[in-house]
């Protein structure tokens, strides 16, 4: 905040005497820390072997990350002097780096958001690799528990349970509302708590445990499917960002 108040009144002072320039001493100043700051903010995927201070610690590299990422934005923007660019990498510039900057918000929201919905909401926690084959195994457990089920039972399973323990089903509906889809994935099971005799309340107890298991299997997947997909949305992006402010200093170094 101190920084980004030090250079606001800065561009205010200059403008104000009409003298500020990208290429003014002030102007290649702020474009200065603002290329320090993008450097280091590049450095992010170092950050377990980079442990210096005062970036001591992971979160403290995250932190930076993003309050250094839009110190750096608005640095550029006072840089420019507010303007638009005029030329082609400038363009580039502008882009890129409003899509590392969105996307990196969207990111915080969603690393901050999921994990905590996860942990309120689900007890069952598995990598995601071996996700496939925890699935595979459920269904075949589901088979055995229904062996022997009566007529009921087994028509209710076939038909409105056992597809559901088939694959996974990944849905972007598990990441707005775990709740209601996991009520709704257990309904044809809750549906025959009254027809069930006391003897097989056990095998649909089991068979409801495996259910909601299934469904958060298929939760986990989904929310950390949207995690590693969201890195390809801002990673690519962002390296290529990095790429045209090197070519942007070595233009002005040039000159």
């Amino acid at each position: 905040m101190a920084v980004a108040v030090a250079a606001l009144l800065l561009y205010g002072v200059v403008a104000w005497r009409g003298a500020w320039s990208a290429g003014g001493t002030a102007g290649l100043v702020v474009g200065s820390l603002a290329a320090v700051l993008v450097g280091i903010d590049g450095l992010h995927p170092l950050r377990r072997r980079l442990t210096i201070w005062p970036f001591t610690t992971s979160a403290r590299w995250l932190q930076f990350h993003v309050y250094g990422g839009l110190l750096a934005g608005l640095l550029s923007a006072v840089h420019v002097g507010f303007q638009w660019p005029a030329g082609r990498l400038g363009w580039f510039l502008v882009a890129t780096g409003g899509w590392c900057a969105v996307s990196g918000l969207i990111g915080v929201v969603i690393q901050k958001q999921l994990p905590a919905a996860l942990a309120r909401d689900l007890t069952v926690e598995a990598a995601f690799e071996r996700i496939p084959e925890l699935v595979a195994r459920l269904q075949d457990e589901a088979d055995r528990v229904m062996s022997g089920a009566p007529g009921m039972m087994t028509r209710v399973y076939e038909t409105d349970v056992r597809p559901s323990l088939a694959a996974l089903q990944p849905s972007w509906a598990y990441v707005v509302d775990i709740e209601t889809a996991g009520r709704h994935r257990l309904s044809p099971l809750r549906g025959l708590q009254a027809f069930v005799a006391d003897a097989d309340q056990a095998r649909l107890d089991d068979l409801e445990a495996i259910v909601t298991e299934k469904y958060q299997l298929d939760v986990q997947f989904s929310v950390q499917r949207v995690l590693r997909g969201w890195v390809v949305l801002h990673v690519p992006v962002t390296y290529l960002f990095l790429g045209l402010v090197v070519l942007h200093i070595a233009l002005v170094l040039s000159f």
